[in-house]
């Protein structure tokens, strides 16, 4: 594996993201904060380990429902895509 590939890569989706889209990042760990807060207030600090692995399947399952959306939007982009190509167009 090319280690400079994946340095790069980290620093272009990681570093330069949160410093061009930092209030993405405040808007995507709002609900595990919230959640974490909430259970936390709650139960007074007893169940803190929930509201932790709660916090992680809610950032998973954001990744997910992203993820599946994105999938969408490329696959409909590459059957126009191909759409266009398999016509005929004059110059």
């Amino acid at each position: 594996m090319n280690f400079r590939y994946v340095i790069t890569f980290a620093w272009f989706y990681g570093y330069s993201f949160l410093k061009r889209g930092y209030t993405y990042v405040f808007s995507y760990l709002v609900t595990p904060l919230s959640i974490l807060f909430l259970v936390y207030v709650l139960s007074r600090g007893e169940l803190i380990q929930y509201a932790i692995v709660g916090g992680l399947v809610s950032v998973i399952v954001t990744n997910s429902v992203v993820s599946l959306s994105d999938v969408v939007m490329l696959r409909k982009e590459m059957k126009l895509q191909d759409m266009l190509i398999a016509t005929k167009i004059g110059p």
